[in-house]
């Protein structure tokens, strides 16, 4: 009786605990900012009980609970508390998307403000701008332009949509500014996939460093680094939009992710496609034809003519996240193309009116992140990828071109670009390129971190030109450069992170393998003649990062970088069209200092807040590389200046008002100039000159006003004014020649425009006006850019909540 009483209670306990057990209910969710960030720290508990969780470093929570009504409360310091009533029902599984919004609350003078990544990354020690684009993704605005808007940057192109483009950050331009997706150099995918394509609604945010880079990126950068954090939300979403606008362009972007029920697989898709035909109005210097009475050149004002342009690319991923194996492992492949018509060489002066180019290139690449690897306290990253690029210069017709569009002359044996002493040309190079990164962090307690990383890239390009005979050095022989940049950082925090100290030392080794050209005369006559060029170069560079929290307000930084940057493939064998080759550049090296002092949302009022950023720089560098014209048909190379020395300084300005009115401006003056001090054994002219075709002052300003729910609710209006200024500089050497100096003169441009939101986001509308008043732009000698052009933008953005 006893043994059958207790096998009974046994039995009646664990029918009760089926029944408990099989009503208790998964809560499930994910935390994020307005920008769509994820939230790391976020308490999420259901109210008047200890059942809860918080997130993780993904933004994501989990707990479980019994079933029945309960108001979920999620909060952390910056953000309003949110409330959010839920019913959970047995058998159910429950899934929540909440987005909490920032708090800003006056508590006797002090302002606390919830933080938004690119807040915390202005806040490090290095000389970083950061661009948010959730508030600019309806306008058509290309990234190009949204870094010309930020402090101690120029973007000079050289005309329309698909045109060439030069960055300067704070004094350093050319290739010295690397480009990045990611923390991936960019132009491993080729031209298609350029930074000035990317529409605005496939990025996240656009980090801008200046000067001092951080070692994270693992790259030879001497000038500075622009990364395009593009859209890694961990939820389903898709981003589409379209544009059309004068000239004839077209623009489409798609972005979306698909993710498994429990948020540990994931499909990405990313592509846009770009269409011009830039047939914008040019007139002036450079823009003639021939007088039919006189013959005499006389100026004309007509549209351009054969400058079509069109891109495209995909990008597919696939990736694990929070498995046991791997935080994260992605699989990606991107597939990009251009085509290019070439209307004039280096200036306006020689028209074209066939030659063109064509650019193809695909890429695989795979990503690893695992932290605590081996139950350990190492984190490691690896980032694999190799890439596949073709570019084509198509120079086969014999016939000569006015700016009209007509046939003026047609020579059997000559071509419109005249590539050297070889004629036509069907110019053909393949670039192979294997990308290797790997980054090792030990964290040392916890306010001390060691971060050890290594990059590997090696470029192997050949080619092929049925039309010309085998002599040529750009393809004579497959030609390779590899570059390794090796570095150890040491981070350190002290005070609460109050102060912040960054340490690092970097190992560069260059090699490169190539021909070049010379002409002899022997018992076969004047003739070209190749010959092997090689090289390898090492050098050790160092760097340091201070960041000091004086107070919630108040943030002084301090960096400087020893530092070098390698040579790129184009500048060392030319690009088959306008740049000749350079095989003997040495790398570049610069000594790099920045300081700053960042002010942040000082309170004006109880709605109000202004933040300055005055900042400070210095270069002192050597061999610098600069791009110098040759003539006015179309060409030019690559050559190191012994010496330049430079300084200069900027000022960043944004007021805020509520929700209602931002105020936005920035100036930038710098002074570069040549210091070295003799040219072999003579007295250099140019010495302590300013850089030719650099601009000394510049600067920007913006109006921007918000209001919701105007005519609709759930919807919000948003209009904007822009006006950017840059002021004359010489072509040349400011010191040399007679008072009629080349220049390109002062540019004052405007944009505006307007967008209208619908059904909190999802419908979005905008019309805008860029160079306004039609002035006459140039960002280089004799390149007119286009004059008053409008567009048209719809964009759909919908994301799982």
């Amino acid at each position: 009786m006893k043994i059958f009483r207790f096998s009974h209670i046994v039995c009646i306990v664990l029918c009760m605990f089926k029944m408990v057990n099989g009503q208790v209910v998964d809560v499930k969710g994910m935390v994020l900012d307005q920008d769509s960030n994820s939230l790391i720290g976020i308490t999420v508990i259901l109210e008047g009980t200890s059942t809860g969780n918080a997130t993780d470093e993904n933004g994501y929570f989990q707990f479980k609970t019994g079933p029945g009504n309960y108001n979920l409360v999620v909060s952390g310091i910056g953000f309003v508390t949110h409330t959010q009533p839920i019913n959970v029902v047995v058998g159910s599984e429950i899934f929540l998307e909440i987005i909490l919004k920032d708090d800003q609350v006056n508590l006797e003078g002090l302002t606390v403000v919830g933080k938004s990544e690119s807040q915390k990354l202005r806040e490090t020690g290095y000389s970083v701008n950061a661009i948010e684009t959730k508030s600019l993704q309806n306008q058509e605005v290309n990234i190009n332009q949204l870094a010309s808007r930020t402090a101690g940057i120029r973007v000079r192109e050289s005309g329309g949509l698909g045109s060439s483009f030069h960055y300067s950050l704070d004094g350093m331009s050319g290739r010295s500014v690397r480009f990045f997706i990611d923390g991936v150099p960019l132009d491993r995918f080729g031209g298609g996939y350029s930074i000035n394509n990317f529409p605005v609604n496939l990025v996240e945010r656009v980090e801008i460093f200046k000067g001092v880079v951080p070692p994270k990126f693992g790259s030879d950068a001497l000038g500075g680094v622009i990364n395009l954090v593009t859209k890694n939300k961990s939820h389903k979403y898709i981003d589409a939009s379209y544009s059309i606008g004068s000239f004839n362009t077209h623009r489409a972007a798609l972005s979306t992710r698909w993710t498994s029920e429990d948020n540990e697989f994931y499909v990405d898709l990313q592509s846009f496609f770009n269409y011009s035909d830039n047939d914008y109005e040019v007139w002036g210097q450079g823009v003639e034809v021939a007088d039919p009475q006189t013959g005499r050149a006389r100026n004309i004002r007509t549209k351009r003519f054969h400058d079509q342009y069109r891109s495209a690319s995909g990008k597919l991923g696939i990736g694990f996240i929070n498995k046991p194996w791997a935080d994260q492992l992605n699989f990606t492949f991107v597939m990009a193309g251009n085509n290019n018509e070439i209307q004039h060489g280096a200036t306006m002066a020689h028209v074209y009116g066939e030659a063109m180019r064509e650019d193809r290139s695909y890429s695989p690449s795979l990503f690893y992140n695992k932290e605590k690897i081996f139950d350990t306290k190492l984190n490691l990253s690896i980032h694999s990828s190799v890439s596949f690029q073709n570019s084509m210069v198509i120079d086969t017709s014999s016939r000569a071109y006015n700016w009209l569009g007509e046939i003026v002359d047609e020579q059997p044996t000559n071509s419109e670009l005249g590539r050297g002493r070889n004629g036509k040309s069907l110019l053909n190079l393949n670039n192979k390129n294997w990308f290797q990164q790997a980054n090792l962090s030990y964290p040392i307690g916890k306010n001390q971190v060691i971060n050890a990383i290594y990059t590997f890239d090696h470029t192997i390009r050949d080619g092929s030109d049925p039309l010309l005979s085998n002599r040529t050095a750009s393809f004579v022989k497959p030609q390779h450069l590899r570059k390794q940049v090796s570095s150890l950082s040491y981070e350190l925090s002290l005070f609460d992170s109050k102060l912040q100290n960054s340490f690092w030392v970097k190992n560069y080794n260059y090699s490169v393998e190539t021909v070049d050209e010379r002409y002899i005369t022997d018992s076969l006559g004047y003739r070209p003649e190749t010959y092997p060029v090689e090289s390898t170069i090492n050098n050790i560079g160092y760097g340091y990062a201070l960041k000091w929290n004086v107070n919630d307000h108040n943030i002084f930084k301090f960096s400087m970088e020893r530092s070098y940057r390698l040579p790129d493939a184009n500048e060392v064998l030319g690009d088959g069209l306008l740049t000749r080759p350079s095989p003997n550049l040495k790398p570049e090296k610069s000594l790099n200092f920045n300081i700053g002092w960042l002010l942040n949302h000082l309170p004006t009022g109880q709605k109000s807040t202004i933040s300055l950023e005055p900042s400070v720089f210095f270069r002192n560098m050597g061999n610098k590389i600069q791009y110098a014209v040759s003539g006015n048909l179309g060409g030019g190379s690559h050559a190191n200046i012994s010496k330049v020395r430079g300084w200069g300084g900027s000022l960043d300005f944004t007021y805020d008002y509520n929700d209602f009115l931002r105020l936005k401006g920035n100036a930038t003056y710098q002074q570069l100039k040549d210091w070295n001090e003799y040219s072999g054994a003579s007295k250099n002219l140019t010495y302590k000159d300013l850089l030719p075709n650099t601009p000394c002052f510049m600067s920007n300003g913006g109006v921007y006003l918000n209001k919701n729910n105007l005519l609709l609710d759930d919807s919000r209006f948003t209009f904007y004014w822009d006006v950017q200024y840059v002021h004359e500089f010489y072509l040349r050497w400011p010191s040399l020649g007679n008072q009629n100096k080349a220049n390109i003169p002062t540019q004052l441009t405007h944009s505006t425009g307007v967008s209208y939101s619908l059904n909190s986001g999802i419908y979005n509308f905008s019309f805008g006006c860029q160079n306004v008043f039609d002035r006459q732009v140039y960002d280089n000698y004799l390149l007119q850019k286009p004059g008053r052009s409008f567009y048209l933008k719809f964009r759909y953005f919908i994301q799982q909540i």
